[in-house]
């Protein structure tokens, strides 16, 4: 039966199936432990699931006809929720990536949280820490802002990040607690007061952080892009680089220039599979994860092109399905990355991962998807599903990248529904190999697929 945006089935299916497209960092019982597991407060989380609103108050549902996003316009929503919540707004020509961490009293204890020798467990999708730990680490800036200058809960990509404000809730024995902003920035903070844990009954709080104003555009202040290639092929030893410096490491190396620089993309294959489970799902049965395999006229190696949630590797220990080292503790990947792509990741948000992968050709590459194929393994139902001819006139490594910095660049959302790994694959590949009907693989994904192929042409 064919399904058609419109039916009425076809509306069932979405709400009860959602993604198609998954690019989670791991596995989705990992997750669950991973977070929900943390018990996070649920005032905590309700800003990271609240919808955006317009100045109405009307909710802004996403859509596959919206507008493309980039990360400084989705702070710029962030900012807008948060404005809402005091007379204080935060300026978004000076801010940068907003986080949020929980701060407990010195002596919570939680088996959940804690070690067993009663730390707070490290590099937390939302960090936290505790308030003498966290408050005593403070300093003041010139501006009047304060500033936690270390590794937020052990991150290193969540270092200088200023207070914005701290929120927390009281516990009642009926009905819940309220919900009370006790420090903001531009008011206590400009007053000269500086942020401490609160009196009262609060068993945490949250505090509200954000990076520098760079930060929107690039995992570092001198190369805007979130592409990031991991060059694991080359004789001397892997490399990664981010963003524009990418240009910079094919233009500086010896051997890049003669194996890539010079090099030309000259096929194009989307390959897509299921994760692996022993026990699947309904929905798991039709959630696949698509990427694109870049053949090269070097034919020394293949590059696996995918995008997923912003930081889903460097959040994860840089454990990436393409490589043999993924579970042998740290992985090449994580060792190359520099420190300010290791953050937790966002589900909101997308990166676009080149990685140089072993096999010379196609064929090398679906042997390595049969390698790791079954429910004790990595991948169910591996397949190639399209391949083609690269007909672009420029097709150079250096072309392909600036590419694909255009095409993060001005959209920076990533959404389940309507900008996934498959929604990507389905753009590049219909530009690289000018197929004018490129659409994602899935069916439930087409209900939402709208081509963007336009995005890798033109700078932000």
């Amino acid at each position: 039966m064919r399904l058609r945006a419109g039916d009425d089935l076809a509306a069932k299916f979405r709400r009860r199936f959602g993604c198609v497209g998954d690019c989670l960092p791991m596995a989705e019982t990992e997750v669950h432990e991973f977070v929900v597991g943390d018990e996070i407060e649920e005032f905590f989380e309700s800003s990271s699931v609240e919808e955006d609103t317009d100045e109405s108050g009307q909710s802004e549902r996403p859509s596959r006809l919206s507008r493309a996003l980039s990360h400084k316009e989705i702070v710029t929503k962030e900012l807008r929720r948060i404005g809402s919540l005091s007379a204080h707004a935060l300026d978004p020509e000076t801010v940068g990536v907003i986080w949020h961490a929980q701060i407990y009293e010195n002596d919570f204890q939680d088996t959940k949280s804690c070690t067993p020798t009663g730390d707070l467990k490290p590099r937390r999708p939302v960090p936290h820490m505790r308030e003498g730990e966290f408050f005593s680490s403070l300093i003041k800036t010139e501006d009047g802002n304060w500033m936690f200058p270390g590794e937020l809960n052990g991150w290193p990509g969540l270092a200088m990040l200023k207070v914005f404000s701290i929120t927390g809730k009281t516990r009642k024995l009926i009905g819940g607690g309220d919900i009370k902003r006790v420090w903001h920035a531009p008011a206590e903070g400009q007053s000269g007061q500086p942020p401490e844990y609160p009196k009262g009954k609060y068993s945490s709080v949250r505090v509200t952080l954000h990076a520098p104003l760079w930060s929107l555009t690039g995992w570092s202040e001198d190369s805007p892009g979130f592409v990031f290639w991991f060059a694991a092929q080359l004789d001397a030893g892997p490399k990664l680089s981010h963003g524009v410096k990418m240009l910079d490491m094919l233009r500086d190396s010896t051997q890049l220039a003669s194996a890539g620089n010079v090099s030309e993309c000259v096929r194009a294959h989307v390959f897509v599979h299921r994760y692996a489970k022993k026990v699947e799902r309904p929905k798991d049965l039709l959630t696949y994860h698509a990427g694109v395999l870049l053949e090269w006229s070097h034919q020394r190696f293949t590059t696996v092109v995918e995008l997923a949630w912003w930081n889903g590797l460097g959040g994860y220990n840089g454990k990436s399905n393409w490589y043999d080292d993924r579970d042998s503790g740290d992985t090449a990947l994580f060792e190359a990355m520099p420190a300010g792509m290791k953050a937790p990741w966002r589900d909101d948000r997308a990166e676009i991962r080149v990685l140089d992968v072993p096999a010379k050709n196609a064929q090398e590459f679906e042997s390595y998807l049969n390698k790791y194929t079954g429910v004790e393994a990595r991948f169910l139902d591996p397949k190639i599903h399209c391949s083609g001819n690269i007909r672009l006139t420029h097709r150079s490594q250096p072309d392909i990248f600036r590419y694909l910095i255009n095409y993060v660049s001005r959209d920076g959302r990533y959404n389940e529904k309507f900008r996934n790994c498959q929604t990507f694959a389905a753009d590049f590949y219909g530009f690289l190999t000018g197929t004018k009907d490129s659409e994602p693989y899935h069916e439930v994904c087409r209900l939402f697929y709208k081509n963007r192929s336009y995005l890798f042409l033109y700078d932000s």
